[in-house]
Order: structure tokens, then C-alpha cells, then sequence
């Protein structure tokens, strides 16, 4: 007899029960996706500012190799008008003697 209950029970409140659980479970799916939609917004905008950042440390790291590079040039020219102007010196210097 409890079995027939049970099954009669069912059959008359199963249908409607399986209905509010799956509507209560999608509902719960629902809010799940607008949180992970929220959180995928962050995520995207996190690598966003990090790509600005990394682009702007690429710059920087462009400019200060062409600031050395400018910087070298400069030494290197410095360097050769020392030694031409040390080797006219030293020439004089024998052709004085």
C-alpha cells in the first residue's frame, strides 16, 4: 500500500515537482552565467591594461636602446676627434724634433 502511495503521488505531483526543479535549476544556471559573464568582463579588461602596459614598456625599452645608441655615437665621435687630434699632436711633436 505504501508504494501505491508513493506512485500515485508522483504521478499526480512528479510532473509538476520535475517542472519547478528544472525551472529553480535554471534559474541557478541563469545568475551562474551573468557571474561568469561579470567575471569574464574583468578578466578582459585586466589583459587589457596589461597589454597597454606591456606596449608601453616596449616603447620605453625602444626609446632608451635609441637613447643609447645616440648616446654610443656621440662617445664614438668624441673618441676618434681625441685620437686624430692626438695623433696630429704627437706628429707635430716629431716633426718638431
Amino acid at each position: 500500500m505504501p508504494a501505491m502511495r508513493a506512485q500515485l503521488s508522483w504521478i499526480l505531483r512528479g510532473r509538476i515537482n520535475t517542472i519547478r526543479t528544472l525551472d529553480a535549476l535554471s534559474a541557478d544556471l541563469r545568475a551562474l552565467q551573468v557571474k561568469v559573464d561579470a567575471i569574464q568582463a574583468r578578466v578582459d579588461s585586466a589583459e587589457g591594461r596589461l597589454s597597454d602596459t606591456e606596449r608601453g614598456q616596449v616603447m620605453l625599452r625602444e626609446r632608451q636602446l635609441d637613447e643609447f645608441d645616440r648616446t654610443r655615437e656621440a662617445v664614438v665621435a668624441a673618441t676618434d676627434d681625441l685620437a686624430a687630434r692626438v695623433a696630429a699632436l704627437h706628429e707635430r711633436l716629431d716633426a718638431a724634433r
